[in-house]
């Protein structure tokens, strides 16, 4: 059975904790992200090893991030959700799950442990700001400028 009644997200995603819930899914899952090298990367990093453990499970991958909140509200409004985990960016993230497009998760029932066998609630930390997604890349903007020009 997928997840159609609610959604998970993530934001700068990592898939590898959330594929687990795909266990409780019939035969596919499809993931929504941003395409290209990126994308590319979760397949590799997630994905691939994920499938080669559980080869009953379908990963399809959807390039529709950028639209992801205006096509989950118009896939709620029609009663077809149709996607079961999405990268977001964190803005996106907290509105989804504000408006009840997003499901609560569990992080210490969701995720591994930490190597020392900390919670990942604890691991995480302040990071974790929202119960509806799970934070996984820190990223920032920075510019420089010259003084002598």
């Amino acid at each position: 059975m997928k997840l159609k009644s609610v959604l998970m997200l993530t934001t700068g995603a990592a898939l590898a904790a959330p594929m687990a819930l795909a266990q409780d899914m019939a035969d596919s899952m499809t993931v929504v992200s941003w395409g290209g090298a990126y994308q590319n990367s979760q397949i590799n990093a997630y994905a691939n090893p994920y499938t080669e453990m559980h080869p009953e499970v379908e990963v399809v991958w959807d390039e529709s991030s950028a639209e992801a909140v205006a096509r989950l509200r118009a896939m709620n409004e029609a009663g077809n959700i149709t996607w079961d985990l999405v990268d977001v960016v964190a803005a996106d993230a907290m509105r989804l799950c504000d408006e009840g497009l997003a499901m609560e998760i569990d992080h210490d029932e969701v995720l591994a442990p930490g190597d020392d066998g900390s919670d990942a609630s604890d691991d995480f930390g302040d990071l974790i700001v929202s119960d509806c997604f799970i934070p996984q890349i820190v990223y920032s903007t920075t510019f420089g400028y010259r003084t002598d020009v």
